[in-house]
C-alpha cells in the first residue's frame, strides 16, 4: 500500500481536517486548531513540530495583524497544548 506524507494511507490524508490558512483570527480558530492537531493520527513529536510551529507563527506580523483576541492568550493556549505532548 502506498503511504502519503508522514505514513499515512491515502485515505486518512483525505480525512485529515485543519482549518484554512490565514483564518485563525479568534480563539475559537485556535481552540480548534489544537484540538484538530490533537486528534490526528500523527506521531506525539510530529504533533509537538506543529503546536511549536503554530506558537512561533503568534509572533509573526501578519498574524498579529489579523488575530481579533489578546494574543497572549492564543500564545499561552499553544504553549499548554505543546507541554501536554512533551516526553515525560
Amino acid at each position: 500500500m502506498k503511504r502519503g506524507p508522514e505514513g499515512l494511507t491515502p485515505s486518512r490524508v483525505e480525512r485529515r481536517f485543519y482549518p484554512e490558512v490565514g483564518t485563525v483570527n479568534t480563539m475559537n480558530d485556535v481552540y480548534e486548531l489544537i484540538n484538530a492537531i490533537e486528534a490526528d493520527s500523527i506521531s506525539e513529536s510530529m504533533k509537538r513540530k506543529r503546536l511549536q510551529f503554530m506558537y512561533s507563527l503568534t509572533f509573526s506580523e501578519k498574524f498579529k495583524s489579523q488575530f481579533q483576541g489578546n494574543i497572549t492568550d492564543a500564545r499561552e493556549a499553544f504553549r499548554r497544548a505543546y507541554r501536554r505532548h512533551m516526553k515525560k
